[in-house]
C-alpha cells in the first residue's frame, strides 16, 4: 500500500490518493472466500499477497513482509533493473599499521564496523593522518559515499549501511559504493539497500563460515530498480518525510517520559510513605 489518504507532513492533511478502500475490498473478498469454503487461488490482490500460514511459520520468525514471499511471481518492473556494477564504483578499504603512531594521529575519520550505527556518519572512534592514506591500503572517499559492512559477525542478523557526511577512510571489512555517473543518487541507493537488507543477507552471505561475508561479485551483480534521477529524489524526499514524522513522535514520547519521571519524583518527595511496588510505575520504560 502506497497511500493512506493523508500527506506526510506533521499535520497529516487529507489527500486524494487513498489505497485503503481497495485494501478493504480485497480483504472482504478473501474473508468471504474463506467463510464460504471457496478456493482463494483465483484471487489476485493488487495490494498484498495471499500466503499460507504454514509458509509464514516455516522458519519460526513469522516475517510478514510481502516481498519475502514474492518468489516465483512474475511482474513487470516500473523501471529497468540494473546491476550495481553498472552504476557504481566499488572501493575497498584497509587498516594502516597500528605500530606507526604517525598513521593514527591525524584528523581524518576512519570507519570500522563498530561505527556503523547511524544512517549518516560525521565522525568515528578512530582517526588517521594523510600519511596513513599514502602509506597503507586505506582509502579516502568523499561525502555522500555509501559504506556497507561486508565481513563481520553482525551479518548474521544485520546489514549495516551508512552514508558519509564528510570525507572518510574505512577498513577492509567495509566496501564503499560510489555512483559511477549522475544516474544514481546515493541517498536512493541507501534506501533501496536498507529496504532489501534481509533479502541481501539471505542471498549474499556465504554458508558455513565462522565470520560472515558475502559471495565474491555479489554486489556487482545485485540488481536495483533505476528510475530517473528526479524520481529518485522524490522517493528520498518521501522517505525523509516519513522519518521526520517518526522522529517527532519519538521526541514527544521522550518528553512524556521526562515529565512522568519528574512528576513521580515530586510525588515521592511529597509523600515519603508512597509505595510503588505495584510495578506499573517501575515498568514505564
Amino acid at each position: 500500500m502506497e497511500n493512506d489518504g493523508f500527506g506526510l507532513g506533521a499535520q497529516r492533511r487529507a489527500i486524494e490518493k487513498n489505497d485503503l478502500p481497495q485494501v478493504k475490498t480485497e480483504l472482504d473478498a478473501f474473508l468471504h472466500a474463506l467463510r464460504s469454503r471457496q478456493p482463494t487461488a483465483d484471487l489476485l490482490p493488487s495490494c498484498g499477497l495471499i500466503v499460507a500460514k504454514e509458509k509464514i511459520a516455516a522458519n519460526g520468525d513469522y516475517n510478514l513482509s510481502g516481498d519475502r514471499y514474492r518468489e516465483g511471481i512474475s511482474a513487470t518492473a516500473a523501471w529497468p533493473l540494473v546491476p550495481l556494477g553498472q552504476v557504481t564504483k566499488r572501493v575497498s578499504g584497509g587498516t594502516p599499521a597500528k605500530e606507526n603512531i604517525g598513521y593514527w594521529s591525524g584528523p581524518i575519520p576512519w570507519v570500522s564496523p563498530k561505527d556503523m550505527k547511524v544512517d549518516v556518519l560525521y565522525d568515528t572512534e578512530d582517526h588517521v593522518s594523510e600519511e596513513a592514506i599514502r602509506g597503507s591500503a586505506t582509502t579516502l572517499v568523499p561525502a555522500g559515499t555509501l559504506l556497507c559492512v561486508v565481513r563481520s559477525g553482525i551479518l548474521k542478523h544485520t546489514f549495516p549501511l551508512a552514508l558519509t557526511g564528510r570525507a572518510m577512510c574505512f577498513n577492509q571489512d567495509i566496501i564503499a559504493l560510489i555512483p559511477a555517473d549522475d544516474r544514481l543518487d546515493p541517498r536512493y541507493l541507501f534506501a533501496i539497500l536498507k529496504g532489501r537488507a534481509r533479502h541481501i543477507l539471505e542471498q549474499g552471505i556465504k554458508p558455513g563460515v565462522t565470520v560472515q561475508s558475502f559471495h565474491a561479485g555479489f554486489f556487482a551483480q545485485l540488481e536495483i530498480p533505476l528510475p530517473p534521477l528526479e524520481v529518485q529524489k522524490e522517493i528520498v524526499a518521501e522517505i525523509e518525510g516519513y522519518q521526520k514524522v517518526i522522529d517527532g513522535a519519538r521526541a514527544v514520547l521522550d518528553n512524556c517520559r521526562r515529565m512522568f519521571r519528574s512528576c513521580y519524583s515530586t510525588l515521592r518527595l511529597q509523600t515519603p510513605e508512597f509505595n510503588c511496588s505495584r510495578g506499573a510505575w517501575r515498568n514505564f520504560d
